[in-house]
């Protein structure tokens, strides 16, 4: 490695931890590499393999790239494409990322499409993919080599102690070749310390994202850690929200919003102290069906009533509402609606 730093141990002794170097200009995630972008990050080279990584930040994100010799370009590995797959099957940085004391860490992998997953870590050994980190990612391929540069809201970390643990990972598919620097793979005693000196005063105490379709309520608990009062407003989904916590205190967010059924979206939410942002939320999600219809026949004899069975999918709040057309009947719930066209044919028995 071509740097040496005294790291925090989350079990050992408590050692100087080194601040986040702050880049001049933030990096444009593109897949390209400037090297003005990243002329004042923190540069280690791996110790297994020919690649680099690249540390930095900005005062709201964390900026992180690394760039690989491949070894057989012609076995590149990029075919993963949505949100959340096995990402990991292809050639991909993996980044860990832990709050020390927390128990737990977060992962992100990118491939050089710039695919992403991510998840949260318990420490108990219980791994939640529902956690998205916002993280946006590019990459590229060259002659014999990959690159991978992604950005990390520091809000979506919640580095409410002012210290962050970070690893590197970089592997290629290929050979399953695989190696780290600044700690190990799922080893957050390994990790390497960094200082955040900004205060992430804003702590998660529940949180419900809706998976349904139809108009739908976010709703989390917030609680403030610190020793004033938090005066904070943001968007959940581009909606304004706004929010009051005493010090040492918790408080309710509600806001509603409407999502479609079927069609993957991401639902965020952005608080600001100020105008730093203190809490970035994220979920990606396709909402399911909240409202389902169906009829036994489409088809009815002339006179024949038709038999409509209609169920919600969560606990009803309001009436489905049910009108009827010549030749369709529409039924709708909360903004989701379903029409189901039918055909009445002569009765022979008239």
């Amino acid at each position: 490695m071509k740097f040496l730093l005294c790291c925090l141990c989350f079990a050992g002794m408590t050692l100087a931890a080194v601040p986040l170097p702050f880049l001049e200009s933030e990096p444009l995630i593109d897949g390209k590499r400037g090297a003005a972008e990243w002329k004042n990050a923190l540069k280690t080279d791996f110790p297994k393999r020919k690649a680099t990584a690249w540390i930095g930040r900005s005062s709201d994100r964390l900026y992180i790239a690394v760039e690989s010799v491949h070894g057989a370009i012609e076995n590149k590995s990029d075919f993963i494409t949505g949100y959340d797959e096995p990402v990991f099957q292809n050639d991909n940085i993996d980044l860990f990322l832990a709050i020390p004391g927390t128990g737990g860490y977060y992962q992100i992998i990118a491939n050089v499409r710039g695919t992403i997953f991510d998840q949260y870590h318990n420490g108990l050994g219980r791994q939640n993919p529902a956690w998205d980190s916002g993280a946006e990612a590019a990459g590229s391929y060259g002659e014999d080599s990959f690159y991978i540069e992604v950005s990390i809201p520091l809000a979506a970390l919640h580095p409410a102690s002012g210290k962050l643990a970070l690893a590197v990972g970089c592997y290629t598919q290929w050979n399953r070749s695989a190696d780290s620097v600044l700690g190990k793979y799922h080893a957050p005693s390994t990790f390497t310390v960094f200082d955040i000196p900004e205060k992430y005063p804003v702590q998660i105490g529940s949180l419900g994202w809706p998976h349904f379709a139809g108009k739908q309520k976010l709703r989390a608990e917030l609680k403030n850690i610190s020793d004033r009062p938090l005066e904070l407003t943001g968007t959940c989904n581009r909606i304004p929200v706004a929010l009051k916590i005493p010090a040492g205190q918790s408080r309710i967010l509600e806001c509603s919003f409407w999502q479609k059924a079927g069609k993957e979206i991401k639902n965020i939410l952005i608080l600001y102290a100020g105008k730093r942002p203190v809490l970035h939320l994220s979920r990606c999600l396709i909402p399911k069906p909240i409202l389902e219809a169906s009829v036994l026949s489409d088809i009815l004899w002339q006179g024949e009533e038709l038999s409509l069975r209609v169920s919600v999918n969560e606990k009803q709040s309001e009436p489905v509402l049910i009108s009827y057309a010549p030749n369709q009947v529409r039924c709708s719930y909360k903004g989701e609606e379903i029409v189901i066209p039918y055909k009445i044919i002569p009765s022979p028995w008239r």
